[in-house]
């Protein structure tokens, strides 16, 4: 069975013109593909969000790389938005 590591961003401070961020909004894109994957029986590994400043966000999706490849996980679902 395929296994999908759904990677929101972890930008919090990228913030949205019309309030949020892209983190909030990108976890909230990664939770709604949830019952899409369920439906095709396709697991999925969904991170917690990034805690601590922007200085630690390289160690913090290095972290994120390492949980994908110990789980198993066939791919790495990078999602992002552009920056206005």
């Amino acid at each position: 069975m395929p296994n999908i590591f759904l990677s929101p961003s972890v930008q919090e401070y990228n913030e949205y013109l019309n309030g949020g961020s892209e983190e909030y909004y990108m976890r909230q894109v990664a939770t709604a593909m949830i019952p899409y994957l369920q439906s095709y029986g396709i697991d999925y590994v969904l991170p917690g969000a990034q805690t601590g400043s922007s200085a630690n966000q390289k160690s913090f999706l290095t972290n994120r790389a390492n949980e994908a490849k110990n789980t198993g996980c066939d791919l790495y679902l990078a999602i992002h938005s552009n920056a206005a």
